[in-house]
């Protein structure tokens, strides 16, 4: 979804199709063994960087700093998803 090929879309489609990743991902893997804090912000890092680059090929920038894209304004302005660890909630899991 951040590759060069998609840089035809909207910002708001590529932040929407994220984000349903990051939530099916996250709902997958709530359950899992063990803590799950360090998988998620290694790959909230990575979610983070890549639509870095895809927003930076998009506009055609030369160089992307990340104070003129803090990571607020990817998550408040544009609506990106944060992992984030929640409780365990075994009702919910299947068997």
């Amino acid at each position: 979804m951040t590759s060069r090929s998609w840089t035809f879309l909207r910002v708001k489609q590529v932040v929407n199709d994220i984000n349903d990743k990051v939530r099916g991902w996250t709902n997958y893997f709530c359950l899992g063994l063990g803590p799950v804090d360090k998988c998620y912000r290694a790959t909230d890092a990575h979610a983070r960087y890549r639509f870095r680059q895809w927003f930076k090929r998009k506009h055609k920038m030369q160089c992307m700093e990340m104070s003129r894209y803090p990571d607020n304004y990817l998550y408040e302005v544009l609506g990106l998803v944060r992992f984030k660890s929640r409780p365990l909630d075994y009702s919910r899991a299947k068997a």
